[in-house]
Formats: C-alpha cells, sequence, structure tokens
C-alpha cells in the first residue's frame, strides 16, 4: 500500500486583531507527516511565545514518541505541556488540533484541546471528528488548553480514524470555521473542490476580511492505492 498525500493551508489576520495568534506547523518526517492548528488564547499576551515553545518541544522530541510501531500521541502533548509550563513564557496559553499521518500504514490518529477542530469532509457533508472542550452555555470559553495545569496523559486522549483510499480531512481554527458556519453549503461544496490550488483561491476571497478572528485552516488529501 502506498499513501499519495497533498494538502494545503494557510493563516489570516483578525479583521479586529492586532496580531494574528493563530499557527500552522507541519512536521513531515520518513516514516509520517504530523499536521497541527494551533489557536493562542486571546486573553493571554504571551500566546505567540506559548505556540512557538511548544513547535520547539515538538520539533526536537517527536521522534522519542512517534518514531515507534505505535505512535503516542498523548504524551508527546503531555510533555509539550510540560515543556511550555516549565518554560520562561508566562501568561501564555494556545488551543491546538492535530492530525497524524502515517506514511507506511493506512493509519490517522487526531487529537485536540480547546475549540480548535478535525473534520472529515465528506460529499453529502462535513463530520466533526474532534468534541470542543467549553461549557454549554458560553462555547466563546475554552475549559482546555497548553499551558494550563494537573493535565494527566487521559486529557490528550486520542482518537484513530477509519480511513478510506481517498479520503480528505479538514483541521481549522475557530475563526475559520465560524466563516465557514455562515454559508455552510457553499463552503461545504468548495471543500471538495477537486483541485486543492482551487480551494486555496477561493477560501482567500471567502476568508479575507470576512473573519473578525484569527483563522487558520489545513487541508489534507490522503489517497491510498
Amino acid at each position: 500500500m502506498e499513501l499519495f498525500l497533498n494538502y494545503v493551508s494557510d493563516t489570516h489576520k483578525g479583521t479586529k486583531k492586532d496580531i494574528n495568534k493563530d499557527s500552522i506547523f507541519i512536521l513531515d518526517r520518513s516514516d509520517y507527516v504530523l499536521f497541527i492548528v494551533f489557536d493562542g488564547i486571546s486573553s493571554t499576551p504571551n500566546a505567540v511565545s506559548a505556540i512557538n515553545k511548544v513547535k520547539y518541544f515538538i520539533d526536537q522530541n517527536d521522534g522519542l514518541f512517534l518514531g515507534t510501531r505505535k505512535p503516542d500521541l498523548s504524551s508527546l502533548m503531555l510533555k509539550a505541556n510540560e515543556f511550555l509550563l516549565n518554560s520562561n513564557v508566562k501568561d501564555g496559553a494556545t488551543t491546538y488540533a492535530l492530525v497524524y499521518v502515517d506514511k507506511k500504514e493506512k493509519l490517522v490518529e487526531v487529537s485536540n484541546l480547546g475549540d480548535t477542530r478535525v473534520y472529515l469532509v465528506q460529499k453529502q457533508f462535513l463530520e466533526q471528528i474532534t468534541k470542543d472542550h467549553n461549557p454549554a452555555s458560553a462555547s466563546n470559553v475554552v475549559t482546555k488548553y497548553l499551558g494550563m495545569l494537573k493535565y494527566t496523559q487521559a486529557d490528550f486522549k486520542s482518537l484513530q480514524l477509519k480511513i478510506e483510499d481517498h479520503q480528505r480531512l479538514l483541521i481549522c481554527s475557530d475563526g475559520f470555521y465560524e466563516v465557514m458556519e455562515k454559508e455552510p453549503s457553499k463552503m461545504h461544496r468548495a471543500l471538495n473542490f477537486k483541485k486543492l490550488g482551487n480551494l486555496k483561491n477561493f477560501l482567500q476571497k471567502e476568508i479575507v476580511q470576512n473573519n473578525q478572528d484569527d483563522a487558520s485552516y489545513i487541508v489534507i488529501n490522503l489517497n491510498y492505492v
């Protein structure tokens, strides 16, 4: 079995934001690829520094957790959080959503904290794979994020997906899906565009100046033959 993988990604500062606190991180190794969207907590002034610390830890240590026969995403992200807490970054926090793709096996796993999401792009609908961590009465408040104390490995539990031979995934921050949810049918049609270049051009026009919050996405095509 061989995997043909391609993707597009982009991040846009929100119209009501001074700086973009979202970030995209793609780590392409010989045996796997790790795709992550970070969404810095707006109320923490050092969110960008926090994200950079987490990215550094993952880049330096991913092989200890993912370079084995069975990937251990929960331990990777737990240790990344501990690294952030023990760093010199204060008042910095971020949500995240990630997709791990094994290049040799038909294995895809997802993980998240907060309200950054992973969707499965079906021809008829979008299926949200991840669960938002926020109270039902306050959807704009997140109850889990990197930079929080007293996590255990169970808080970073990952989910293995059953992947078809031809599959498309979307990872995105809340600024992206808030725009998407205004015109869901239109955005769903676009997310099924055959050519990812056409999709990126469409999203550029749809998001810029329409996103009050920072908006980031990665769209991944997985083709197993």
